[in-house]
């Protein structure tokens, strides 16, 4: 369920280390910083490179590479989860990346850790909720 809510600040931390990577070579920085749990290493951007892995329930899924630390990639899955993974365990692909909608989005959340929730978009967000219409509207 954390994982959900934690996707900003991994965005925001992640920028910083993909700040790192823009420089004229490769900048050695410790990935605990941001705190990711990967061995430090040489830092460089993803450049939209499209990869394949697997998702949190084992199935294959093209993912975009954020940015590589050492031997390790940090990649964005279809759900807009950040994880990591090493090299060796993904593939390059031309295969195109698909993001999510927020239909399935609700729909694998609904059925799995929010069980028994409401959801509600608007044209930015997905709310997933279990209080009343009037309190999530005025959350919202």
């Amino acid at each position: 369920m954390l994982r959900w809510l934690m996707i900003l600040p991994a965005i925001i931390l992640l920028s910083g280390i993909t700040l790192l990577a823009q420089g004229p070579s490769p900048t050695a920085v410790d990935p605990a910083e941001f705190g990711l749990q990967i061995p430090a290493g040489p830092v460089r951007a993803g450049n939209g490179r499209r990869v394949t892995t697997t998702d949190e329930a084992s199935r294959p899924v093209v993912a975009k590479v954020h940015v590589e630390v050492g031997d390790y990639q940090i990649v964005m899955l279809p759900d807009g989860q950040l994880v990591t993974r090493r090299t060796s365990e993904t593939g390059a692909t031309d295969r195109p990346f698909a993001a999510a909608t927020k239909d399935e989005i609700a729909a694998e959340l609904t059925a799995g850790p929010f069980k028994g929730f409401k959801t509600n978009q608007t044209r930015h967000y997905l709310y997933v909720y279990n209080t009343s219409e009037t309190f999530a509207l005025a959350a919202s």
